[in-house]
């Protein structure tokens, strides 16, 4: 099932519930961000080898394939030395640049109508709600803001 169908499910069943009360409660609902609502276009891999390419690293060298075998061993190095650079800085701002938004990120394609079915369920008076509240969770890295304000944060 898609996060719409879902969602309309999950809501009408609240809302049955809601309306036999007589106290106005709150209707919250909670989703991870991170291959719920949004899924990198392509392959992080792909997306870091193709900007390092840009910037003249070594196509032989440099492949999705060795980034992701080399990836979690480089991060850990990273980490403990952060003085370590073995990149252009332009190279690393680009690649921060594109996979922090839209270029690098896509919202599934029922995220944006569900979102707006809520707010059409938060606006409505005298509802069996007295407010609806959408909070999203994730364990991911702190780029996920940034990633939602493409398509997530209006709502």
């Amino acid at each position: 099932m898609t996060l719409l169908t879902n969602a309309r499910s999950v809501t009408c069943k609240a809302i049955r519930k809601a309306t036999t009360s007589a106290t106005p409660r709150t209707l919250l609902l909670t989703f991870d961000a991170f291959d719920a609502l949004f899924h990198p276009r392509k392959p992080v891999t792909e997306q870091y080898a193709s900007t390092a390419h840009e910037y003249g690293l070594s196509k032989t060298e440099i492949t999705p394939e060795k980034l992701k075998a080399a990836f979690k061993d480089a991060f850990r190095a990273q980490i403990q030395d952060t003085r370590t650079m073995v990149a252009p800085m332009s190279c690393v701002a680009a690649t921060a640049v594109q996979n922090n938004g839209a270029e690098g990120y896509a919202l599934y394609e029922d995220v944006a109508p569900f979102f707006a079915r809520m707010r059409e369920l938060k606006a409505l008076s005298g509802g069996p709600f007295q407010r609806v509240v959408v909070g999203l969770i994730s364990n991911s890295d702190d780029r996920v803001p940034d990633v939602l304000k493409y398509g997530v944060a209006g709502f």
